[in-house]
């Protein structure tokens, strides 16, 4: 050990512009890694910190495809619960409540407003997740006036005060939430993010509801007492359920909680929480990919290091040192300073990243150290003491072959993986601005959006649009059941037609909504303000099935015309039909509000504008005004997170390749200073001699981006592969990488170069 702390401090006195970039580009590849492990493991682990985890199901319709598979009714869902003696307990959860307009009063009677997501839930929810309490009583949603809180929502309410026994005023006219007065029976502990279940106001479900048969809106879980028993309690009920009496329902199968993250259900997130199995093992690559590159760093600088360690080995071979303690002598000096390297990179993970001290993610993390200090100076040890004893007469001699030819070949490894991954990321770029820019056939420049209530606009709807009116900036106001083009699942209608049917997305609106979010009429006419009835289907609808204006029986309506295709959904799935239901204002179904602002408008204005108007209908409701920067923004906050992910790793890893470049210039100049200061005596200019120097690495460079650049696209064709609507292949990204990576190359190396040849050749060649 005394020999080993030795010879690095020996290597910092006489290298130590090479050693520190070394230990900082090992340190930057030990830092992404365990970031991007801390993120795969907050994947991984999904739903599973839950006591009794393992034996917690979902309920499922085999044979039922897409959201109403596990979407189910109320009274079929508390059928299921009941169904089994494997079952210990059983709750509903209803994913669509949404945000609620939540009001309470201090110690003053001052009134204070919230939005906040809600949930109905039965009373059998705390003891199917095993959710600990913190004030109030377990059997809180059986009572229907009371309701439960998180920790944190009521810290935030109430302060730290008990909030049991408070009371919470409801202004949104929710169907699902009965009266506006409710009492505070339960606070319970926050759940991790990564969990189905968020940390959202409780609500019982309302009394009458679970007779129902009809409307689908519940998820059911179950918790059973062994998770061996799922096959059996699926089968009880099976067999004991009459479903002569709900033709439309079929028989049931439980899937376990920990495996539904990775599913890929309902990918914005509403109803169930979804992560890609594509996008994890790709960014596990991406970690693997960097740790190599730093890996390959490192052990292409104590390859560098061989002439220079030739004298020492020498010397302890002559004076009887054995190869096995020479060699694990030069690998513990690669260990060591891995170590040492992952020391400096834990402060930054660990204290700002977010990651927090997770055991697996430090052992993981422990184990890739040992794994890459091990590695680099493997080939090093093995074939520095490989070369004859008679060396130690020459003190120092170049590279030898098989040692440069080792280092082109990691050097190209290196470059190939940064080639791969400029490719890749450029393209993940090009995906994300195409779902920023795609024709969603409606105007999203021009759109303010403001979440009120549906009892706000069927009361003040008329007047709210006044005030907006009254403003020259405003050219149109128009409401909705939801956010058009902002989510990935809306309220669904079946729609029965001649000898066919088919489902499409239904949304409630009033009239002014097509002109508000300018979407064209191509057939028939648009809605009317003096007649506020009727439906509007996209254009495809009218081509696939024939559909014609006029009485649509099956919903007791009229079609009143066709529009140019919209799209609601996001870009990872398939357009689906759609259908534009006009109500009045005063119907109640349509909270959410469109501002149409002319094409000059500040937005910064126009905000305050619409804030102002909502707090003169409502002062202490919270107005918080999106455009569609931001929806599209949250719509597509995973893939985002992603892109960035994926760039800053990228960026990493070309430049651990370029610190790659840089140390061997170093050691490339010092073995051909004598061949450098001779080609100068002999008449070659500073131009010729960055020209021979660059030629190797030139060869490396291209040869390496030519490898690279195809394997970059076979990962983001893989990645790809989870969009409906996707970007091809741009020939301009290869192009540019092919022109790119050796330019920096070449720039890294010419600068190494230059500043070697202005040294006084007379000098060089006297020292020699």
């Amino acid at each position: 050990m005394k020999r080993t702390l030795r010879n690095i401090m020996q290597l910092l006195r006489r290298y130590p512009v090479a050693m520190v970039l070394n230990l900082a580009g090992l340190s930057v590849a030990f830092c992404a890694f365990a970031v991007i492990m801390g993120y795969v493991r907050y994947e991984e682990s999904f739903d599973t910190f839950h006591p009794h985890h393992e034996d917690i199901f979902r309920v499922d319709q085999k044979e039922v495809d897409g959201v109403f598979r596990s979407v189910l009714p109320p009274g079929f869902a508390d059928a299921v619960i009941n169904g089994s003696s494997h079952v210990v307990a059983g709750t509903l959860y209803c994913p669509f409540l949404g945000e609620q307009y939540v009001v309470v009063r201090d110690s003053s009677g001052q009134e204070h407003g919230f939005i906040q997501e809600a949930n109905n839930v039965t009373a059998g929810f705390f003891d199917v997740f095993g959710i600990k309490l913190i004030e109030g009583s377990r059997d809180a949603l059986a009572d229907p006036a009371t309701l439960a809180l998180p920790r944190s929502l009521a810290e935030k309410m109430f302060g730290n005060v008990h909030a049991v026994g408070k009371h919470i005023e409801i202004r949104s006219g929710s169907g699902f939430i009965k009266g506006t007065d409710w009492t505070v029976g339960a606070v319970f502990e926050d759940l991790p993010e990564n969990s189905q279940i968020r940390n959202n106001i409780l609500f019982p479900v309302p009394d009458g509801f679970m007779d129902k048969f009809s409307a689908s809106n519940f998820i059911c879980y179950l918790r059973l007492d062994d998770c061996s028993n799922a096959g059996p309690a699926a089968d009880d009920f099976n067999r004991s359920f009459d479903f002569s009496s709900a033709p439309r329902l079929g028989k049931i199968e439980l899937v376990p909680l920990e495996g539904l993250y990775y599913l890929e259900e309902g990918s914005d997130g509403r109803v169930f929480r979804s992560g890609s199995r594509s996008r994890t093992a790709i960014l596990v690559v991406v970690a693997l990919l960097i740790l190599l590159a730093g890996t390959f760093n490192y052990t292409n600088f104590y390859t560098s290091l061989i002439p220079s360690m030739l004298r020492g080995i020498n010397t302890e071979k002559v004076f009887g040192a054995s190869l096995v303690s020479l060699r694990l002598s030069i690998m513990a000096e690669t260990l060591l300073l891995s170590i040492a390297a992952w020391a400096v990179s834990a402060v930054p993970v660990y204290l700002f990243a977010g990651i927090g001290a997770d055991p697996a993610v430090i052992a993981v993390s422990l184990g890739a150290v040992a794994v890459s200090g091990l590695l680099s100076g493997l080939y090093p040890a093995f074939y520095a003491t490989s070369l004859q004893p008679a060396m130690v007469l020459k003190g120092r001699c170049g590279m030898p072959v098989q040692g440069r030819r080792m280092r082109n070949i990691l050097l190209f490894v290196q470059l190939s993986i940064s080639s791969a991954l400029l490719v890749f990321v450029s393209h993940v770029w090009l995906q994300n601005r195409l779902m920023n820019v795609y024709d969603c056939g409606f105007d999203k420049d021009r759109i303010a959006v403001v979440n009120l209530t549906s009892d706000m606009v069927k009361s003040s709807g008329a007047r709210f649009r006044d005030i907006l009116l009254g403003n020259p900036e405003i050219e149109g106001v128009a409401y909705a059941m939801e956010t058009v083009g902002g989510q990935d699942v809306y309220n669904t209608q079946e729609v029965e037609w001649r000898d066919g049917s088919f489902q499409c997305f239904q949304i409630w609106c009033t009239p002014e909504l097509p002109e508000v979010l300018g979407i064209q009429v191509v057939d028939g006419t648009s809605f009317s303000s003096t007649s506020p009835y009727g439906v509007i289907f996209n254009k495809s609808v009218r081509d696939a099935y024939g559909l014609e204006t006029g009485p649509l029986a099956s919903m007791g309506t009229e079609v009143r015309g066709f529009c140019k295709d919209v799209r609601l959904n996001s870009l990872r799935g398939g357009s689906v039909p759609v259908c534009f239901t006009c109500v009045p204002e005063k119907a109640g179904f349509t909270p959410v509000a469109y501002v149409r602002f002319s094409e000059n408008a500040d937005r910064r204005k126009v905000a305050s504008i619409v804030t102002s108007a909502v707090k003169g209908i409502d002062p202490v409701l919270p107005a918080d005004v999106l455009f569609y920067d931001d929806i599209l923004a949250e719509l597509y906050g995973k893939e985002r997170s992603f892109r960035k992910t994926v760039m800053l790793f990228s960026l990493v890893a070309v430049l651990l390749s370029l610190f790659g470049v840089f140390s061997m210039v170093m050691f490339d100049i010092q073995s051909r200073r004598r061949d450098t200061a001779l080609r100068r005596v002999f008449g070659a200019s500073s131009a010729d001699v960055v020209a021979y120097g660059n030629r190797s690495y030139m060869s490396v460079s291209i040869l390496s981006v030519l490898a690279g650049a195809p394997a970059g696209w076979i990962a983001v064709s893989f990645w790809l592969s989870n969009f409906a609507v996707r970007t091809g292949p741009s020939f301009w990204v290869f192009a540019t990488v092919l022109v790119a990576v050796p330019l920096l190359v070449g720039a890294v190396v010419s600068v190494r170069i230059l500043a070697a040849a202005g040294t006084n050749p007379a000098q060089v060649l006297g020292n020699e």
